[in-house]
Formats: structure tokens, C-alpha cells, sequence
């Protein structure tokens, strides 16, 4: 345990600051929420984010920890998770936004409750009779308010105006206004006129099907060079399905469309569907998850979802029950109810289920896990259906604190009815993310180690890339996005800010997300190069790699042998895949990061094994055993 929890506050006043900066310093406590203490000189200030990292292991399990009570909570005698099953094979609780944990861009507030375990552990020894808080943060409030009440402490908040809306459109802005079925209600009729096109697209093939494999994946990261000629060619699974046709393993495909570049339209994208089947006839059958739209499905959808608000009735009381995190919470639960979440969810549910039911008894499924609500679902149809070996498989890094792959241990252990819905079989893709899982309590004899498909180029590139000092007066820096707008937008603020810092000259080549294409206008003090080259196409030309929080692409530039300057946004908890080690620099200031770029030749880089990360073999021996 930090020191700082050992501290005796003089004090009787604390102010909580939720800002950005660091405010006026008197003879007040100060806590800063969401940033860092720069100098670490002053004894009464206190940096949370500064907190919850040196002791993360602790509040990332009494966060899981209290999930868990939550849905064994009572609610007449039942548990909470227990009244949410709708029918038999469909346990709603699962598929919530509560348990999917997406503190990277569906939860934001999940961050703000970490943070909160983290002041609650921090204020045991402390003596207060009055907390000010600065703050935007309704739900934050709310949560400091209750605890106050609970510890007889005088709370008063200075509001700050909300940013909530700052950059929406008025559409945006007036959907949000609306009451959350309203949302959902106008979510789906636009979601049904939009994917429409694909409805029977591929679905005589599917019921003809021979295939006793299937795999659910993404219409998307697709290779343009095979989507041109009318064949699968998918960046999450690189060489597999090629290598299973060659083993003569037939096999089935479920999409889930995602428009993108080069499938902006559903009717792009059911036409690449019909040339799929049609280039890899007998050997995959391919379809999207709206191909089984209909008509009686919306109905059943719509059922489904007053059967769940019915069935909720009473659930919020019960969870909110003299619980001070509640409201960080309670948006989460609504949208998951009551708003698009919801009939989005039951949507997917519904279509995979029409999906599974039309196939022959399948020995094999293989997903790409994420665990998001419509997995949890498609477990839950795949037992229901008898259906074979189940395996989960997380395409790309593992990362520390990236919620949704994590669980109280006690869940591994749970096998009653209804309890959490879980593959056979993990697959991953190296050691990296086996130690996660196994850290995280994950029983080791249902993890199998298999080959790092969307990292496999690596294995042959990595030995070759040679990192040459910095000679030259200009220096060349390649920026790696991520997928969320307000990730990216911190990430060149602090840049922009960090170049007026610089003596030298600097060349920016910029790798944005595959999902999420920069618009450069929007930064004009920035002169950048965009690029939709691999990582390891753009190595030779850079000097340093400055990566976003999120990135996975971070590891690319790491076992390619690169220097690697990561961005740690206190606002959000560190989610990179290289946090830990040591040869890679952290920086969360201009200051920071042109001081980092200035002193590129100093970085001293650890000697690197491509197999600390990823399992390589270009035969792909463990994903044939597993799936043949």
C-alpha cells in the first residue's frame, strides 16, 4: 500500500478537483481528480489518477468485486441477474452495458469510479468537515454528495458549465434531449433503413450449408486488394481461412457489418457478400447479421424489450440501495433498458439467434472476443442450440485496464443457472495476454495458446528492422491514432504544444485508425502526412513513434524495434499494451513529450523478444488443432 494513504491530513477543508490545471494552493487539501501532481512538492496536494497507479491491482479488483455483489443484490428473494432472464436462453444481465465494462468508449464513468475507490481508500484516515467540489460531472456529484451524507461531512459543489454537448450537432444534441425510448424507437427505424439491403443476402447458401464450422467476425478491416476481386480476405484472421480450405475444413461465416470506407453503404457491402460465396463456393458460406432481418423479428425485438422494462421494474431501487457508486452507474443501466442500447442489443440477439437456428448442429464456433453484450448472447443460443466446442478469441492485445476482459474470479467458479456465460476455450495469441488472464483468476486449463494472426507478419519483419541514431537535424515522427475523436484530439493538442517547445525541425507522418480517418483541417497548426501504410512500412522512414493511451499498434512499433513515446491521459485510466515496460516513455505534458523527443538518443530500448508478445508459426499448427 502507497504511503500517501498514511498521511494525517491538517486540514478540515478538501477541495476535489475535477478540471483541468492545477488550481491556487492555500492551506486547504487538494485532490486532482484527473490530472497528475508535476512537481510532487506540495503536501497538500493529492493526485488520484497518480493514486490508482501505484496501487491499481487493488482498486481494478474491488471495482470487479463490487460488480459482482451488484447482480447478486436481492430483489424478493432473487437474485438481480436472476430476474432479468426473459426466456430460457436469453439472461439479459449479461448482455448490459454494466457487464460489458467498456471504459475505453461505451463507459466513461467507470474511469471516474475507479478514481473513486481510489479517494474513498485515501480519505480513511483523513479528518474532514467540509469537501468543495469543482465539477462538471453531474453523476460524480452525486456519488461525493452521498458518501458526505454517510460520513456527516458539509459537500458543496461549484458548478462548472458541461461540455456534454460541445461539439455536437443540434441533431445530436436534440436526440440526447429526447426520453431514452424515444431514442431507441428512432434508432431503429434508422438502423432498418440503412441495413435493409442486406436482408436474404447469402441466406439460400446458409441453409443449404454443409459446413460444420462457423465463425462470427466483422465486415470490416478487410483486405481492398481481395475485397477488388470478390474474395475474403479479413485483417483480424489474415491466413486461417485459407489454410482450413487447404486442410479441406468447410466453413461458416456470420458478419457484422460495420460501414467504413471500403464498405461505406449496406448495399456495398451485400454485394462483396454475394461475390464471397460466390469466389469461395463449397468451401464458406458467408453472411451478415442483418441478412435475417425481417419483419418478425423487429416484432419479437420489440417484445423482447417491454418484456425486459417490465421485468426491471423494482431492479433499480434494489440496485441502488445505500450505494454511493450508483449514480456513476445508473446511465449505463437506463441506456441499457430503456434507451438504444437496449433494442440494439435484443436486435442482435434476435438475428443471431434466426442465424444459429437455420444451421445444421455446428462442432465448432469461434468468435472474436471483446466481451460485448451480443457475445454473451451468442453463448447463451449457442448452449441452448447443443451446439459443439465454443472458442473466444481476442484478436488484437490484452491490456491491463481494459475492463471488459476482466471479472471477479468468483464468476470462473459460478456454474448454477444463469450464471455468466463463458467459450470452452480463450485462444490467445501469446504470452502477453495468457499472464493477463491468468492474472485476472481466468482457469488456466480452458486457455490455449494459438497463433498471433493479426501480428503474424511480424515474426519475419522484427528481426530485420535495425534502429539507426538520429543524424539528421529534422525529425521524423510517426503518430499513431486511435479510434475515438476525443483521444485523438488530446493526443495533437499536446503535441501542437510540446513542437513550440522544439528547436529542431519535424516531420509528422500520421497513422490514423482504420475505422476513424483524420480529417487534417481540423488541425491546421499541424502540417501532416496521413498515411494508411502498415506500421512496419512506415519504421524505416521515422525516428520516433508517438502512440495514443488505446492504441494496440504501439506493440507493432515496439517488437519492430522502435523508440515508442506513449500518451498517458490522466482523464483515462492507462490503457496501453505497453504499459510496464520500461524502455518505453510515458508522457502526459508538452514539457514531457518535447523533452522525450528532444533526447530521442537516449531512449534506451530493452533488448526485444517478439515471443514476450505473440505465439508465431507460420504453418498455424495450434489454430488447426483447436479448430479441425
Amino acid at each position: 500500500m502507497s504511503d500517501i494513504f498514511e498521511h494525517q491530513n491538517k486540514g478540515k477543508t478538501l477541495l476535489i478537483w475535477d478540471k483541468d490545471g492545477i488550481p491556487l494552493i492555500n492551506n486547504s487539501s487538494v485532490i486532482l481528480w484527473r490530472s497528475f501532481d508535476e512537481d510532487g512538492n506540495n503536501s497538500h496536494l493529492y493526485s488520484i489518477p497518480s493514486i490508482v497507479e501505484k496501487n491499481s491491482d487493488l482498486f481494478k479488483s474491488r471495482y470487479l468485486s463490487w460488480l459482482y455483489n451488484l447482480g447478486n443484490k436481492k430483489l424478493k428473494e432473487r437474485r438481480v441477474f436472476d430476474v432479468l432472464e426473459l426466456r430460457p436462453g436469453l439472461n439479459y444481465w449479461w448482455l448490459t452495458l454494466i457487464i460489458e465494462k467498456s471504459n475505453y468508449a461505451k463507459s466513461p464513468q467507470i474511469d471516474n469510479i475507479i478514481n473513486f475507490l481510489a479517494f474513498e481508500e485515501w480519505a480513511k484516515n483523513k479528518s474532514f468537515n467540509r469537501i468543495l467540489l469543482e465539477s462538471h460531472n453531474d453523476a460524480l456529484s452525486e456519488s461525493i454528495g452521498l458518501w458526505c451524507a454517510n460520513k456527516d461531512i458539509d459537500f458543496e459543489r461549484k458548478n462548472s458549465p458541461s461540455h456534454s454537448f460541445k461539439r455536437k450537432s443540434f441533431k445530436s444534441y436534440f436526440y440526447h434531449l429526447m426520453p431514452k425510448p424515444i431514442q431507441a424507437l428512432i434508432w431503429l427505424a434508422h438502423y432498418l433503413i440503412r441495413r435493409w439491403p442486406l436482408r436474404m443476402v447469402g441466406i439460400d447458401e446458409w441453409k443449404q450449408t454443409k459446413a460444420s464450422v462457423v465463425f462470427v467476425s466483422y465486415l470490416f478491416n478487410l483486405s481492398s486488394v481481395h475485397l477488388k476481386e470478390g474474395k475474403f480476405e479479413s485483417n483480424h484472421w489474415t491466413k486461417l481461412p485459407k489454410q482450413l480450405q487447404v486442410n479441406n475444413c468447410k466453413t461458416n461465416w456470420i458478419h457484422i457489418y460495420i460501414e467504413d470506407k471500403l464498405l461505406p453503404t449496406a448495399k456495398r457491402a451485400a454485394k462483396s457478400i454475394k461475390k464471397f460465396n460466390k469466389n469461395h463456393k463449397n468451401f464458406q458460406v458467408h453472411v451478415t447479421l442483418d441478412t435475417f432481418l425481417s419483419l418478425k423479428i423487429v416484432s419479437k425485438t420489440l417484445v423482447d424489450w417491454v418484456m425486459l422494462i417490465r421485468k426491471s421494474a423494482g431492479v433499480s431501487n434494489a440496485l441502488a440501495c445505500k450505494d454511493v457508486i450508483w449514480p456513476l452507474i445508473e446511465e449505463d443501466w437506463k441506456k441499457s433498458i430503456l434507451g438504444d442500447s437496449a433494442v440494439s442489443t435484443l436486435l442482435q440477439y434476435n438475428l443471431m439467434e434466426s442465424a444459429i437456428n437455420m444451421l445444421p448442429r455446428q462442432d465448432k464456433g469461434i468468435y472474436l472476443q471483446e466481451n460485448q453484450g451480443w457475445e454473451f448472447g451468442f453463448i447463451q443460443i449457442w448452449r441452448k442450440r447443443k451446439n459443439g466446442v465454443l472458442i473466444g478469441t481476442p484478436h488484437s492485445t490484452v491490456r491491463y485496464w481494459d475492463l471488459r476482459y476482466f471479472f471477479d474470479s468468483r464468476h470462473y467458479h459460478d456454474s448454477g443457472l444463469n450464471s455468466l456465460p463463458l467459450p470452452d476455450k480463450i485462444a490467445v495469441n501469446g504470452l502477453a495476454a495468457k499472464k493477463q488472464y491468468l492474472k485476472g483468476g481466468y482457469p488456466e486449463n480452458k486457455i490455449v495458446v494459438v497463433e498471433a494472426l493479426r501480428y503474424y507478419h511480424l515474426d519475419k519483419i522484427v528481426s530485420k528492422y535495425v534502429k539507426n541514431n538520429l543524424k539528421e537535424s529534422k525529425l521524423n515522427i510517426l503518430i499513431v491514432l486511435d479510434f475515438l475523436n476525443k483521444n485523438i484530439e488530446y493526443q495533437l493538442s499536446l503535441l501542437r504544444k510540446s513542437l513550440n517547445l522544439l528547436t529542431c525541425k519535424v516531420h509528422l507522418i500520421v497513422k490514423p485508425h482504420p475505422a476513424n480517418h483524420i480529417n487534417t483541417e481540423n488541425f491546421p497548426e499541424l502540417e501532416m502526412e496521413v498515411t494508411t501504410e502498415s506500421i512496419a512500412s512506415c519504421m524505416h522512414r521515422c525516428d520516433i513513434v508517438f502512440a495514443s493511451n488505446a492504441t494496440s499498434a504501439a506493440v507493432d512499433a515496439y517488437c519492430l524495434g522502435g523508440r515508442v513515446i506513449v500518451v498517458n491521459n490522466p482523464e483515462t485510466l492507462n490503457q496501453s499494451p505497453l504499459r510496464g515496460i520500461r524502455s518505453v516513455s510515458f508522457v502526459s505534458t508538452p514539457k514531457d513529450l518535447a523533452s522525450a523527443l528532444s533526447n530521442v538518443n537516449k531512449i534506451n530500448q530493452e533488448p526485444i523478444n517478439k515471443n514476450d508478445f505473440f505465439y508465431f508459426d507460420q504453418n498455424l499448427t495450434e489454430w488447426c488443432k483447436q479448430i479441425l
